[in-house]
C-alpha cells in the first residue's frame, strides 16, 4: 500500500504538500534509446497549491519495490533517501505565490511484472514432478495438486495482461509475488512435492472450517464516514482459504509478510458491527490418516519379531506411536486461529517423521521377507599365515637380500680390478 502521510520536515518551513496520483493509470510506454524495457507513467500532482510567500516542499514516497536505478525520469524532482522509513522518496518545491498546481510526470520502469519465463519454468517444473509420479499411489494427488497451481500461474497472467490503475497493479503484483514464493517451495524439491499433494489432496476434501470475529465500532459521538477498517489474518492463511470474506478484500502486506481484510465503512454515532470471516481449517492433521498410519506400523513391527530387525522395529513403533499421542494432544489444546496454526507446524514435522517411521518399517519387512540371493560373500576371512611361516618368510628375503649384495660386490670388484690393469700396463715402443 502506498502511504502518502507526511510529518512536517522542518519548523522554518510552514508547510509539506504530498503528492495525490491525479491520473494514476498504467501507462505503458515503449522505452526510447537506452530504456530497454517496459516502463510506467506515473502522474503525480500536490493535493494543495503554493499560495503561500515561501516555497512549499513537495514530498512523494515511492512503493518499496522500486530503486534508484529503476527511477528512469524523475519529473524535475529530486530522488532521495529516508533512513528511518528505509523508503525512497521525490522531492520538489512548490513555487511560493503559485496558485496553479503544477503535476510532475515521472516514468518508472514495470517492476511489477512476473516475468513471463519464469511462469514458464514453473510450469515445466511441475509437469516433470507428475511424469516422476506416474505408476505410484502419489499420481492422483500430484496431478491433483499440479491443476491447482498451472490455474493459479493462469490467473495470474490474466491479471498481469489487465489495464489497471497503478495502486491495484502494486497490489496485484504484490499477491502474485507471495504465491509464487509459496509455488517455488512446493515445486522445487520432489519431496516438498509430495507431502504438499498430499496435504493439497486432504485439505480440498475436509468440509471444516475456521471462523474469525471482527468487531467494528464507533466511540465518537459524529459518524464516520468511508473508516477503513484493517484485519491481519493468522500467518499462513492466503486469499485461497477465505470461504466468506463478508464484504472484505483481502490484501497483502509485504513488509510484515502477511494478508490482511480491508473494507471501508460508514458508522453512525456509537454504532458497532460485527463481521465473522470463515475460512477453510487447512491446519488440523487427519486423525483417521495418523492412526491408519500407526496401525500399519504396529503390524509391520510385529512381523518383525524373531528376526535380527526386532530391536531397531520395536524402537522405531515406540517412537512414532510417542509422536502420534503428542499430534492428538496438542491439536485438541488448538482453540483461537493462531494457536491452531502455530500449533499444526509443529504436527506437520512430527506427521511428516511417523510417515518416514512406516516407511522404514516397511523397508526392513521387505528385506527379510524377500531376502536377496548372494552369488558371492559379503566377506571373506583372508588366510594369514602362522607364526613358523612368518619368520620364514623373513629370514628367506634376508637371505635373499644377502646373495644379491655379494653378487654386487663380486661384479663391482671384478670391473674396478680390470680397470687398474689396464692403467698400469707397460709401454710398448
Amino acid at each position: 500500500m502506498i502511504n502518502t502521510t507526511v510529518k512536517q520536515i522542518s519548523t522554518s518551513i510552514p508547510r509539506v504538500l504530498v503528492c495525490a496520483l491525479s491520473v494514476f493509470v498504467v501507462s505503458v510506454v515503449s522505452a526510447p534509446c537506452a530504456w530497454a524495457s517496459e516502463s510506467l507513467i506515473m502522474n503525480l500532482k500536490p493535493q494543495n497549491g503554493g499560495g503561500d510567500q515561501d516555497p512549499s516542499p513537495i514530498i512523494f514516497y515511492l512503493p518499496s519495490e522500486l530503486s534508484k536505478e529503476d527511477i528512469l525520469d524523475a519529473g524535475g524532482m529530486q530522488i532521495r533517501y529516508d533512513d528511518k522509513r528505509s523508503a525512497l522518496f521525490l522531492f520538489g518545491e512548490a513555487k511560493p505565490g503559485s496558485e496553479v498546481v503544477k503535476s510532475y510526470k515521472v516514468i518508472v520502469r514495470d517492476v511489477w511484472r512476473i516475468p513471463q519465463t519464469d511462469l514458464d519454468f514453473i510450469k515445466t517444473q511441475i509437469k516433470g514432478r507428475v511424469q516422476y509420479l506416474e505408476g505410484t499411489d502419489d499420481l492422483a494427488a500430484g496431478q491433483k495438486l499440479a491443476d491447482h497451481i498451472l490455474k493459479e500461474l493462469d490467473g495470474i497472467e490474466k491479471a498481469q495482461s489487465e489495464e489497471m490503475t497503478i495502486p491495484d497493479r502494486i497490489e496485484m503484483h504484490r499477491m502474485a509475488a507471495e504465491k509464487i514464493d509459496q509455488i517455488r517451495g512446493q515445486v522445487t524439491v520432489m519431496a516438498d512435492y509430495v507431502k504438499q499433494a498430499r496435504w493439497f489432496k486432504e485439505v480440498s476434501e475436509t468440509t471444516e472450517t475456521v471462523k474469525m470475529t471482527i468487531q467494528i465500532k464507533n466511540p465518537l459521538s459524529e459518524k464516520l464516514d468511508r473508516e477503513k477498517v484493517v484485519r491481519y489474518l493468522p500467518r499462513g492463511v492466503t486469499p485461497n482459504d477465505v470461504i466468506d470474506a463478508q464484504g472484505f478484500t483481502v490484501k497483502y502486506d509485504p513488509e510484515r509478510q502477511m494478508f490482511f481484510l480491508y473494507k471501508e465503512v460508514d458508522l453512525k454515532p456509537s454504532e458497532a458491527m460485527t463481521a465473522v470471516v470463515t475460512f477453510k481449517n487447512a491446519w488440523k492433521v487427519p486423525i483417521e490418516k495418523l492412526e491408519l498410519l500407526v496401525k500399519s506400523a504396529e503390524d509391520l513391527q510385529t512381523r518383525l519379531v524373531g528376526s535380527q530387525y526386532e530391536e531397531t522395529g520395536k524402537k522405531i513403533f515406540d517412537e512414532l506411536n510417542k509422536l502420534a499421542t503428542q499430534i492428538k494432544e496438542l491439536q485438541a489444546k488448538s482453540e483461537s486461529p493462531a494457536d491452531m496454526i502455530a500449533n499444526f507446524s509443529l504436527n506437520l514435522t512430527r506427521f511428516n517423521a511417523i510417515e518416514d517411521g512406516e516407511r522404514k518399517l516397511k523397508e526392513l519387512v521387505h528385506e527379510i521377507e524377500h531376502p536377496v540371493p548372494q552369488s558371492i560373500p559379503y566377506y571373506i576371512k583372508p588366510a594369514t599365515p602362522d607364526v613358523s611361516t612368518t619368520w620364514k618368510i623373513i629370514y628367506g628375503f634376508i637371505g635373499f637380500l644377502t646373495v644379491l649384495g655379494l653378487m654386487f660386490y663380486a661384479l663391482w670388484w671384478g670391473q674396478s680390478k680390470a680397470r687398474i690393469s689396464r692403467k698400469y700396463e707397460p709401454h710398448k715402443a
